[in-house]
């Protein structure tokens, strides 16, 4: 099934929603970093997070999400668009033969910061501590303390051993409160958000075309009576990066006159890597000396 994002209005409760597969944006980014399943998990995690995120932000809005632990994860970071576009890396890439519980991952307390920005400008930006041990815990534990919205995800991601298509699903929900909710209501779609029967619901692929409306029905079925809702398509999530050799040139005038003699000594090309998409970008001696 194609990747696809819905979002969504719970109008009688005031709750938003929003509702993501991201099975080909975790793929491509596995691929591209090449991640061991560990690390690759843990990606797709934040990257959904982030589509789940995208249709809260402000039309040509962008959002850069940066988690950072003192364990073996060190730092991960997320940046989308208002399109759904998605990009994210991770400071390390391989973590299988090293890691055997979440504290050595995560370690103690690390720190979360958002920054949203336009063309123009940067809209908002916030950091609190990373407390949960957990990349989405401590997402929803920032919009609950930062920006006062109660939020509320829940991120299913199923890996396959096939490294050509080494993520077989990957979706996920998001729940926030917005003004006037009835908490008493959203209390009630939490729990069914976290019970075991929804977690399995998402770990097989959506069945029918009315996936993210069945998926908001199922969360609304402990209310008394079915509140009135709206849901709307969105554009189709993609792992999309917009670096380019021209952008990625810049980086050539932070080198300083030892190194660029250095690099003409040797007469060999210079490599530079996209952190966001690993893409490599090939820069010759003589190239490296114009840009300085």
């Amino acid at each position: 099934m194609k990747d696809l994002l819905y979002r969504g209005l719970v109008k009688d409760i005031n709750v938003r929603f929003s509702y993501a597969v991201t099975t080909e944006v975790a793929k491509t980014a596995i691929i591209k970093h090449d991640c061991d399943p560990v690390v690759g998990h843990l990606l797709s995690r934040a990257l959904t997070a982030g589509v789940l995120c995208s249709p809260t932000l402000g039309e040509d809005e962008r959002a850069s999400i940066t988690w950072q632990y003192p364990g073996l994860l060190k730092k991960v970071m997320v940046d989308f668009g208002s399109g759904s576009d998605v990009r994210g890396t991770t400071s390390v890439k391989q973590l299988m033969d090293q890691v055997s519980s979440e504290e050595q991952i995560y370690g103690d307390t690390g720190s979360l910061s958002v920054l949203k920005s336009n063309a123009k400008a940067v809209v908002a930006s916030g950091t609190c501590e990373a407390v949960m041990m957990d990349l989405v815990s401590d997402l929803c534990y920032y919009f609950s303390v930062s920006d006062q919205l109660e939020t509320d995800m829940y991120i299913g991601v199923g890996l396959s051993q096939d490294p050509e298509n080494p993520v077989h699903i990957c979706q996920g929900v998001l729940l926030q409160a917005m003004p006037g909710c009835d908490f008493e209501a959203l209390e009630k779609m939490r729990r069914i958000l976290h019970s075991a029967e929804f977690k399995k619901s998402l770990a097989q692929e959506p069945n029918s075309e009315n996936s993210a409306e069945m998926i908001l029905r199922e969360l609304l079925k402990e209310q008394e009576q079915l509140p009135e809702y709206e849901i709307h398509p969105c554009k189709t999530p993609k792992f999309k990066c917009e670096c380019s050799r021209k952008k990625t040139s810049g980086v050539l005038v932070t080198l300083n006159a030892d190194d660029i003699k250095d690099i003409l000594a040797k007469g060999e090309d210079v490599k530079i890597s996209c952190h966001f998409c690993s893409e490599v970008y090939s820069f010759t001696p003589k190239e490296v000396a114009s840009q300085n």
